[in-house]
């Protein structure tokens, strides 16, 4: 494979770990209750992504 067409896959496969790890870690702050200004950030994303999700 050459090189250019394997950096967008890096780039996109990187992307892709970013978010496991944010869902990740949005899931151990809500399950530990950090800081009640946390989780008011993270439960207002989980608003946004699950009604990006449903549409």
């Amino acid at each position: 494979m050459d090189n250019k067409n394997i950096e967008p896959l890096f780039k996109e496969i990187d992307e892709q770990i970013d978010g496991i790890v944010l869902h990740l870690l949005k899931k151990y702050a809500l399950k530990n209750e950090f800081s009640p200004k946390l989780d008011a950030h993270l439960k207002e994303e989980n608003e946004v992504e699950t009604l990006a999700s449903s549409i």
